[in-house]
């Protein structure tokens, strides 16, 4: 998409960016506020890395269906389209939500993953059973709420996800004064709860507008620019499965880490404190990753991937200065004591993490520049093979770090993962070359 009028400035790539990135930093906060209420509760170590735990596995579970929102976006052109990408998104759910129920339910499955696999303390793996059974419905919500959003994005009305982000993390606000007040004796399922509500009704919001929408406007029964083969499933494959793998390795390091950490020195602690930390680092991140829709949709030639390449840089270097003020003062201690409720030692594990992950906004934009780069070059596969070499670094480094050195596991985590996000930056740069030497050439280009 190119600008309507005039040349792309740096101006207006913000402007196109900041819709974009409010949905993203909402989405970011949601961790927080959860932390904020859990810390609270007693035994807060437990509850703490029990949720993360859940979290993380609900997390990877739903990995096949987060693209779904670039799918709909893309492929629903008619109703036609529409119900074929529908009900590959009903098949997708059934099939996650029938795996999540066999983890949960099937008590030597979950042991051998939770306790065997990932060799989880079996307090945390307990806790963390008993949360997983509440996001049973965690990923079929999920994928049905980027499916609308998707089609809202493309019908033109983008404004819709912000509201209905905005009244999710209301909703959970509530949910989590609600259960720290009044029913504290939950514990980890108050954590549980808060999410499942939220985005449930962050769904309704979704579904709600789209059959308004639709009532005022339905789609026609066909569409002259549908992509050839996206009207079949064999085509929804070939254009998805790329996506759903990159988002699938990106998901997957968390729990991965989280088994790492498990295995490491001062394990129940660095648990507790390495997803508090990485939660705050995610609301000055998460965001970022839009950066790879301003590529795909601006960058048109030598200009605008100029333009757009001083935005990315201008905007992961005063975030990564944002994130370094927070971690290297008093903010910190603010922050994490205060706003999210931690005491010491996890207050301190949780500060000195935060620390070592400051460069994370800048190679996080630096990451989504070049995958957009790469996504609008249509080489999805290279997308997929930097991913992948990013989590094997990961793996590989956590494990060193954890067999061949004393150090806690929320120090080796905050410094693997940087780590291992710059190696894929330097993988992507590389193979974005000649997709940058195309828009430099003077020569027409199809």
């Amino acid at each position: 998409m190119a600008m309507e009028t005039g040349e792309l400035t740096l101006k207006k790539t913000l402007w196109f960016f900041v819709p974009l990135a409010l949905s993203g930093i909402m989405m970011s906060a949601g961790e927080p506020i959860v932390h904020s209420g859990l810390a609270r509760l007693q035994r807060p170590e437990l509850v703490l890395a029990a949720y993360g735990v859940s979290f993380y596995a609900a997390v990877l579970v739903e990995a096949p269906i987060i693209m779904l929102l670039p799918a709909s976006s893309t492929l629903v052109r008619d109703s036609a389209s529409y119900r074929l990408v529908r009900n590959a998104m009903l098949i997708i759910n059934l099939f996650l939500t029938a795996i999540m129920a066999v983890v949960v339910y099937h008590g030597p499955t979950y042991d051998f993953i939770f306790l065997g696999l990932m060799r989880y303390p079996p307090a945390v793996a307990e806790a963390a059973r008993t949360s997983l059974g509440l996001l049973l419905l965690w990923p079929a919500s999920i994928g049905v709420r980027r499916f609308c959003q998707g089609i809202l994005i493309r019908l033109g009305h983008p404004q819709v996800v912000g509201w209905g982000t905005l009244i999710r993390l209301i909703s959970m606000v509530v949910c989590v004064y609600i259960g720290v007040e009044y029913f504290p004796d939950l514990g980890v399922l108050i954590g549980a709860g808060t999410l499942i509500v939220g985005v449930l009704v962050e769904m309704t919001v979704a579904i709600w507008a789209l059959r308004r929408r639709f009532l005022r406007k339905p789609l026609p029964a066909s569409a002259p620019d549908t992509p050839a083969g996206a009207m079949s499933y064999r085509g929804f494959v070939r254009f998805y499965l790329p996506l759903a793998l990159t988002s699938f390795a990106w998901v997957l390091a968390r729990p991965l880490m989280l088994s790492g950490i498990a295995r490491s020195h001062m394990a129940d602690l660095s648990l507790a404190a390495f997803p508090v930390a990485m939660g705050s680092m995610q609301v000055l991140t998460g965001h970022l990753r839009m950066i790879q829709q301003v590529v795909v949709a601006l960058v048109e030639d030598a200009h605008s991937l100029d333009t757009v390449r001083r935005f990315t840089l201008w905007v992961g270097a005063g975030l990564t200065g944002l994130l370094s003020l927070v971690a290297f003062t008093p903010l910190a201690i603010l922050y994490h004591g205060g706003v999210i409720g931690l005491r010491s030692p996890t207050l301190d594990m949780a500060n000195v993490a935060l620390g070592f992950m400051v460069l994370m906004p800048l190679l996080t934009a630096l990451q989504a520049y070049n995958q957009g780069l790469m996504i609008r070059a249509e080489d999805t596969l290279g997308v997929n093979m930097a991913a992948f070499a990013n989590l094997g670094v990961l793996v590989l480094l956590l494990n060193v770090g954890v067999g061949a050195t004393a150090l806690p596991g929320y120090i080796i985590a905050a410094c693997v993962l940087p780590a291992a996000l710059a190696f894929e930056v330097l993988i992507l740069r590389r193979w974005t070359q000649g997709h940058v030497r195309v828009l430099r050439s003077p020569a027409p280009r199809p």
